[in-house]
């Protein structure tokens, strides 16, 4: 089974193939514009976008297609993947919750704010990007839509401003108070490389990824989750409660980005014990960057592959965002003798974790971590090998 896991160039082409025939059998014409927008990996600073922290994602070979055309009276979404359709007038759609719908009003509400104007418009999108895995699904959903309403009605929007919009759709539309990281490596990543994104400046740069020695393997506990119904946002608050307390004894830190671990000792008495582990991991995850990016530019995988597990661990028992089934896969994995790095990736509770294997043994690693998820839990997974691709995409 997992062997189907390698077609990955067969399948992009036929989701385009498929998104570009369903909207010419629904709408009667041709699309007038398609984008391929990239789920993303994030190899290491997970939950630090947010703190103003450093994070090394990158764009990866599954991707949703988003087809889209005018529309002379009424606009017509169509979700390809649920096989639902939803008909709306833009001047009078009204917020819902937990619908997939959620994700084009917002990019819209947030475009009509800015002045733009935004006539009905018909789309059809679908893709290959598992929901709930951490791999940004809803990110690509939304710079997908903006970049193709960009490009349909002429909006003169610059690649910085489809990043910011969808993460402002985010944050005030959909609810989810993430970080600006999912909506910039979907944008701006480049093949064969990681990317460096400072989320205070947005300064950003690209490490060279050694595929010809590295693979990258995404392995689903199959437990999802939802980030609105999460802890996620508590998370979040937890660390802007170390924040105010931090400034109010050291005004200059205004993020945890400013903040050193020997300030976070030094005030540890203020701290209640949660929140001192929030931040704790931040602070940690940070240092952790620095040797990782050193570890990089020396080609010297193996070493990024332990900051990777050390990551895992932090993430496990400070922040507290994994769960059993990650736990799991990631231990299982680091008992692999190919294995250079392991953790869970994504906002937490669910979803996947990611493997940096030695090339050639990518087979034999995915035949041992599925024989031993179905030994421990009785259930198949999905195990996805990813390449490191461009950001999104004008395809049509």
């Amino acid at each position: 089974m997992w062997r189907t896991f390698f077609i990955f160039t067969q399948i992009i082409v036929m989701e385009y193939q498929s998104i570009q025939e369903s909207f010419l059998n629904i709408f009667n014409t041709n699309p007038e514009v398609i984008i391929q927008s990239p789920g993303r990996i994030n190899l290491l600073g997970e939950h630090t976008d947010y703190n103003d922290g450093m994070v090394l994602p990158a764009a990866i070979d599954k991707s949703i297609v988003v087809a889209l055309g005018k529309s002379d009276n009424q606009s017509n979404w169509v979700s390809y993947n649920y096989n639902e359709t939803y008909t709306t007038d833009i001047q009078t759609f009204e917020k819902n919750s937990h619908h997939w719908t959620s994700y084009i009003k917002g990019v819209v509400n947030e475009l009509l704010s800015l002045g733009k104007k935004i006539p009905n418009f018909n789309m059809v999108f679908g893709g290959d990007i598992p929901l709930g895995a951490g791999l940004s699904s809803s990110a690509a959903l939304e710079t997908g839509i903006i970049a193709g309403l960009n490009e349909l009605f002429y909006l003169q929007l610059s690649k910085l401003d489809i990043i910011q919009i969808a993460k402002k759709a985010e944050n005030n539309f959909v609810g989810v108070n993430c970080g600006i990281m999912d909506m910039f490596a979907n944008v701006k990543s480049m093949k064969d490389h990681v990317l460096l994104l400072d989320c205070k400046t947005l300064e950003f740069s690209y490490f060279k990824f050694d595929n010809s020695k590295y693979s990258i393997i995404l392995c689903n506990s199959g437990v999802s989750h939802q980030l609105v119904d999460s802890q996620y946002n508590l998370r979040r608050k937890s660390c802007m409660d170390g924040v105010a307390i931090l400034n109010s004894q050291k005004p200059t830190i205004n993020s945890l980005r400013d903040a050193t671990m020997e300030d976070l000792l030094n005030y540890k008495n203020l701290f209640d014990p949660i929140t001192f582990n929030r931040c704790l991991y931040v602070i940690e995850e940070s240092i952790r960057m620095n040797l990782a990016l050193e570890s990089l530019q020396n080609n010297d995988y193996q070493s990024f592959g332990k900051i990777m597990y050390q990551t895992h661990l932090g993430l496990k028992n400070d922040y507290e965002v994994s769960c059993e089934e990650l736990d799991f896969l990631v231990e299982k994995a680091m008992s692999f003798p190919n294995t250079m790095g392991s953790r869970m990736m994504g906002g937490g509770f669910g979803g996947c974790s990611i493997n940096l294997i030695e090339a050639g043994y990518e087979a034999a690693f995915m035949q041992f971590i599925d024989t031993a998820y179905f030994s421990n839990y009785g259930k198949k997974m999905e195990i996805y090998p990813v390449k490191i691709t461009n950001g999104l995409e004008r395809i049509a």
